[in-house]
């Protein structure tokens, strides 16, 4: 990444690369599988940021990314963001974003092996040399266009207690359900808050709540308002100069897609060294699973009850 900077403008530029390739079994015993088994892509991108002092206090940044993949060819992502600062305790901020959604390769060469059902009825069909199937992909596919406004509030009051506040709209033109091909044009819109509080010096607690709603237009089974509700708290103690204690409660209540879940994660930190870090973790201690997809799937996709050991060394 390159930086220059004049007496008011500061303007960012980079290049970028990632390849990725994978290779599943043909007969992994399941019914989800690939067509190719193997492959690789590549994606290539571009950008360019400007962030223009328009005043003290004010900024304006704009700026745009181009990528190639191997998909759906070049996608640009143009954004536009306005920060205000009238003092050091409060800033506010406008933004407006246009991406791409681009498919996967699950969405474009996943197939369900039927071969197990004897003479392949519908809906399944007969492929050479894959045999029965039911195809989930549309092999050629576009990506489709998602345009985000976001709107938000930072308070600082005084030296402990910090406020933040948070409104934004996603809405997606075409959306393109991979498995059937057809489009639609749904919206998402909802508000967060975030109080963050130092109750004491060895003590920081965070608590955050938000409502988050769908619109469908056209894509979800109900075309009524889909609500979603989630609460989040955070305890971090520092337990002596060496020890902190992480406490981490989220909840969930989904109104139509999953059962509402409650999560609890425990987390010990431990500097042994100054190069050598401990993390003793502790996952998901109310639930065994939850499910994070569309009930219908009976897939408990979430973190499992469980601990882990995480060591980490710096040099």
């Amino acid at each position: 990444m390159l930086t220059w900077a004049g007496e008011s403008h500061r303007t960012s530029a980079g290049l970028g690369f990632r390849r990725s390739s994978d290779r599943t079994a043909a007969d992994n015993g399941g019914r989800f599988k690939l067509d190719p088994a193997a492959r690789r892509d590549d994606l290539y991108s571009v950008f360019m940021q400007d962030e223009w002092t328009l005043r003290p206090g004010w900024t304006l940044t704009a700026g745009s990314k181009l990528e190639h993949n191997d998909y759906t060819g070049n996608e640009t992502s143009p954004s536009l963001r306005l920060m205000m600062a009238p003092h050091e305790h409060r800033a506010l901020w406008v933004a407006a974003t246009r991406t791409s959604r681009t498919p996967s390769r699950g969405d474009h060469d996943a197939y369900l092996d039927f071969n197990d059902v004897p003479g392949c009825p519908p809906p399944f069909t007969h492929v050479p040399g894959l045999g029965c199937i039911q195809d989930t992909s549309s092999g050629s596919i576009d990506s489709y266009a998602v345009r985000a406004v976001e709107a938000g509030w930072r308070e600082q009051w005084g030296g402990s207690l910090l406020t933040e506040l948070s409104l934004y709209r996603d809405d997606e033109k075409d959306r393109v359900d991979y498995s059937s091909g057809q489009k639609a044009s749904p919206s998402y819109s909802g508000i967060e808050v975030e109080l963050q509080w130092q109750a004491a010096p060895p003590w920081r607690l965070t608590l955050a709540a938000g409502y988050h709603d769908a619109e469908g237009g056209g894509f979800f089974p109900s075309e009524e308002l889909i609500g979603n509700r989630w609460f989040k708290a955070r305890s971090l103690y520092q337990l002596s100069d060496s020890l902190s204690w992480n406490v981490f409660v989220y909840h969930d209540q989904e109104e139509l897609l999953r059962d509402p879940f409650t999560r609890l994660d425990m987390t010990w930190i431990w500097h042994a060294h100054r190069a050598l870090e401990c993390q003793f973790i502790l996952n998901n201690l109310l639930e065994g699973a939850h499910g994070e997809a569309s009930e219908s799937t009976r897939v408990d996709s979430g973190v499992r009850r469980g601990g882990e050991l995480l060591l980490r060394y710096r040099f």
